[in-house]
This record gives structure tokens, sequence and C-alpha cells, in this order.
């Protein structure tokens, strides 16, 4: 009798796999329920996450001398987390049309060094050994969160790429020549005389000439693709027009005295002989001021002994001193009086090609031809002068695009990272939902069973 009851007992405390089924299949829609709902609110779950995380990034590689050393051109330590001023902030959010600051910007935006693996095991060894290794990265990747900004997705893709057109023209204003050579043969040059006009050419042959010597130690082979030439070939040209063009322009001039105005020519030597003058009168009275010297100087030599230190030093005699100044006086005098003598001169030149052309038809007619023959040479120099002005700033321009636009390339463009995977989620939510209904039906057939044997 009590064999029976211990087996009555334990089967009743037992449950078969059709109960089970029997148990679930009778709560199906329960269960179907709450795992339809556990599906639902893990899909929702990803996506508010990645709406509220949205994040673009990029990858960007600076290339410039010194970046290697984490310097600028200049010298100053360069700082991937400050590489953007204020005022490339502020632009690049009035580009991409957001109501932002320069603060919400640069809190969201997050940089990190990409280091290459090579260098990653040369560093991890020099650890190992106990050395210092030392490494200054030059590509960084770049985020953005746009969805802590509240900005869509095409906002903060125009966002991250305006920071790096600012940063480029930021870097071409600091470090890089402004390929703008300035042509004064546009200037009005009917006021100037023909000597002064030639100046001005010489003049603007060696602005042109040192744009391109800045640019041309990196730029030797570099070609214009809309003029089809090179900065060698603009030098070439330019020392065509000086030797030959120039040189005959001024031996026009200097030779058969052409000028626009006789008497402004002369009244220009003039009042320039009265500036020499004074300079000489001045200089005359340094140089009896040396001899002065000179003449009363005693002839005892100077040494100089200082403490602590063996031997002794010698001082360059101040008489010698005297006799270098008295032959830099010396010098200047002569030259001076050089300059007064050939302006006299051309003075007496002037007054007698004046008093020619009163007198003489074929005189003025020979010095019409001259004047004409000049006149042409100075429109001639005058279009080449401008075409080399052009040709330069063309070249200047697109070597500048192309230098500006390697400073910093973008490896990558803007993309959406992967945020949370939505089906995973999904997933998820749909099986711990399964799980929970499975839970909550056992446990209410469980309280169910349970006051039963309590009535009973």
């Amino acid at each position: 009798m009590a064999e029976f009851e211990t087996q009555q007992y334990v089967e009743d405390e037992g449950i078969s796999l059709i109960d089970l089924f029997l148990i679930v299949w009778k709560k199906k829609f329960l269960i179907l329920f709450l795992s339809f709902l556990g599906l639902v609110l893990g899909g929702a779950t990803a996506f508010v996450m990645n709406n509220n995380n949205e994040t673009l990034a990029t990858i960007v590689e600076y290339q410039w001398d010194g970046i290697n050393e984490g310097e600028y051109p200049n010298g100053a330590r360069f700082e991937a987390s400050n590489a953007f001023t204020v005022t490339v902030y502020l632009n690049a959010i009035e580009e991409a049309g957001v109501d932002l600051t320069s603060n919400d910007v640069r809190e969201q935006l997050t940089i990190r060094p990409i280091v290459p693996n090579n260098i990653l095991n040369a560093i991890q060894q020099a650890i190992e050994n106990g050395e210092e290794l030392t490494y200054f990265p030059t590509a960084f990747k770049y985020s953005i969160n746009a969805g802590l900004l509240g900005i869509s997705e095409a906002q903060a893709r125009i966002l991250l790429n305006a920071l790096f057109d600012g940063f480029r023209e930021d870097f071409e204003a600091k470090y890089i020549q402004q390929a703008v050579v300035l042509n004064y043969a546009l200037t009005n040059l009917d006021t100037y005389d023909y000597s002064e006009v030639a100046r001005i050419y010489g003049t603007q042959l060696e602005l042109i000439e040192s744009a391109i010597e800045q640019v041309l130690p990196e730029a030797n082979t570099f070609v214009s693709t809309e003029l089809g030439i090179s900065f060698n070939d603009v030098l070439v040209e330019l020392d065509l027009v000086r030797t030959v063009d120039l040189n005959n322009m001024n031996a026009l001039i200097n030779t058969f005295l052409l000028t626009k105005n006789i008497d402004r020519a002369i009244t220009r030597l003039e009042y320039n002989n009265e500036i020499k003058e004074l300079e000489l009168a001045k200089e005359t009275q340094v140089l009896a001021n040396l001899q002065a010297a000179i003449t009363s100087y005693p002839g005892s030599e100077q040494t100089i002994v200082i403490p602590g230190l063996d031997g002794t030093i010698e001082t360059t005699t101040y008489l010698e001193v005297l006799y270098t100044q008295l032959l830099v006086s010396q010098r200047t005098i002569a030259d001076l009086e050089q300059d007064i003598a050939f302006n006299e001169s051309r003075i007496v030149l002037y007054e007698a090609q004046r008093n020619n052309n009163g007198n003489s038809p074929a005189a003025q007619e020979a010095l019409a031809e001259l004047t004409e023959e000049n006149t042409g040479l100075l429109d001639t120099t005058n279009t080449i002068i401008n075409t080399l002005v052009s040709n330069t700033n063309t070249l200047l321009e697109e070597y500048n695009l192309i230098v500006v636009r390697n400073i910093a390339t973008n490896l990558t463009s803007p993309t959406v990272e992967e945020g949370s995977n939505t089906l995973l989620f999904a997933a998820i939510g749909l099986v711990l939902g399964g799980i929970v209904s499975l839970g909550v039906v056992f446990v209410d057939h469980t309280m169910k069973d349970y006051k039963k044997k309590k009535l009973a």
C-alpha cells in the first residue's frame, strides 16, 4: 500500500513532453504576442540608438614639409585636435546651413590617429628593448556624431567636407605663396618718361622672376594643363626680354637721350644733382674729420686682459678702423662726383638737342624716327610682359591648387559608420520575448496547479 502511494505521488509531481506541448499550445497566442512584442521592441531600440548616435567618418592624410616631425612648415607644433580654427568652424557651419556653434561641432568631432601595423610593431619592439621611439601620425580618422548634433546625414557630410576645405584655405593663406604677381605694366605709363618706363619694365621682370624662384625647387617639372608650359619656359622668355628688348630700349634711350619732354628731363637731372651735391658736401666733411683723426692718432695699441682667461685679446687698432672708414668715404665721394659729372654732361646734351631741334629739320626728323622706334619697342615689350605676368599667375594658380589639394587628402569620403545591428537587436528581442512568454505561461500553470492541490 505504501509503495502504491509513493508511485502515485511521483506521477502527480512529474510532467510529460506532451503535457508541455499542450500547455504551450493552449497559450500559443500569448507566446506569439509577447515574442512579437520583443521583436518590435528590439528593432525599435536599435533604430532609436542609431538615430541618436548616427556617425559619419572620413580618413584624411596630411602632407607637407614637417608633418613627419609633427610640425607646420614654420616649425610650430601640429595638433590634429586644433587643426581647425574658429573661423574654419564657423564657415563650415554656415555652409552646412545648421544652427550650431563651433563648440557644438568641436565636442562631437572625434579624431583618432591611424598608425600603420609596421610602426606599431616597431613601437612595441622599442618598448620591449627599453628604447624610445617617437612617431608622428600623418593620417587621422575624423568622426562626427550627427545624431547628437541633431543634423541630417547630408548636413553632416557637408560639414565635414567644409571643415577640410577651410583648413586647406587657411593653410594656403599662412604657408603657401599666393598666386598673384602684380602687373605694373598695365599702369598708365603715358605720364612717365621713356627711361622711367624702362625701369618699371625691369622691376616687373624681377617680380616675375622672384615669384617663380620661390616655387621652382618643388615645381621644376610642373607643366600647366591650360597653357602647356612650365615655369622654366617663362624664365627663358623672361631672360630674352631682359637681354634683348630691354637692353635695346635702354641703349636707344641713353644713346640718343630720348625723352618726352626735354625741359622736364633737364629739370629732373638738375634736381638730382642738387641732392647729390648736398650728399657730397656731407661726405667731404666726413673725409676731413677722418683725416684729422688719423693725423692726431697717438699710435698706441690697445690690449684687453680678461680675468679667468689665458692670454690676451688684441683688438683692431683704432687707426685701422679710421683708414677703413677713410677708404669708404673716398669711394663714396668719387661715386658722387662721377654721378654729378654724368648728369651735367647729359644736361648739356639735352640743351644742345633742344637748340638743334629748333634749327635743324633733319635733326628733328632723325629724332622723330628714333622716338617712333623706341615707342614701338616699348609697346612690344609691354605686350610681352603682360603675357608673362598672365602666364605666371596661371601657372602659380594651377600649381598652388595641386599643392593645397594634397595638403589634406580625403582617403575616404564621409560615410555613415555602421551602428547597432537592427536585425540582431530584433532577433534578440524575439528570443527574449519568447523566453519571457514561456516563463509567464509556466508560472501561470504552476500557480493554477498549486491552487488545485491546495483545494484538494
